[in-house]
């Protein structure tokens, strides 16, 4: 499966929360927001889209 890691950077607090909690590591901060900058090893967990407080971050399946 190929998924599609977004984040939306108006809506993105910064609290790290999807950072913190993804297993493969997909996210990195970058100037207080979060990037998707290893999305191509995410497994479609949905844990950063069910701990984000904003609901900045998406995840579709192609």
């Amino acid at each position: 499966m190929v998924y599609v890691v977004k984040v939306d950077q108006d809506t993105c607090n910064g609290d790290g929360a999807c950072a913190d909690n993804c297993p493969n590591q997909v996210f990195d901060m970058v100037n207080g927001k979060s990037q998707p900058t290893r999305a191509d090893d995410c497994v479609g967990c949905m844990t950063c889209v069910s701990v984000c407080p904003t609901g900045a971050v998406t995840v579709t399946e192609l």
